[in-house]
């Protein structure tokens, strides 16, 4: 297996979560509170985008798709069934709505149809 390159590293943040789950369920195992320490292992940029690549292969999607593109084509699924932004930016792993707005704002109409059809005819093309 290859070397991962890339580390999340633990966060004042997560630690008082831990801390606070580890009060709720009665576990009180002691936290390291060193955060240069790595807690999960991350693949490079290409390794992950080689990754979803394999599994949209596995599930028949014959393009190429890279992790911005899933996370993008999510938030506007999301925003075609009108969940709200808090929701979006939640789903996204973001902790504001700020960067929803901004990055994964809508890119097309909803009603691409309905828009087109109000352009006016071009029957010359065709003659």
């Amino acid at each position: 297996m290859a070397q991962f390159k890339r580390f999340i590293k633990k966060s004042r943040i997560l630690e008082n979560r831990l801390q606070r789950f580890q009060l709720l369920t009665g576990k009180r195992k002691q936290i390291n509170v060193d955060t240069r320490i790595p807690i999960f292992h991350l693949p490079t940029h290409n390794g992950a985008n080689k990754s979803i690549g394999k599994w949209a292969h596995r599930a028949g999607i014959d393009k190429y798709i890279t992790w911005h593109s899933a996370r993008l084509s999510f938030s506007i699924l999301l925003q075609d069934a009108n969940v709200d932004t808090a929701t979006v930016a939640l789903l996204l792993g973001h902790t504001s709505t700020r960067y929803v707005n901004e990055v994964y704002k809508r890119h097309r109409p909803k009603n691409q149809a309905e828009h087109i059809q109000k352009l006016p005819a071009v029957e010359w093309i065709y003659n």
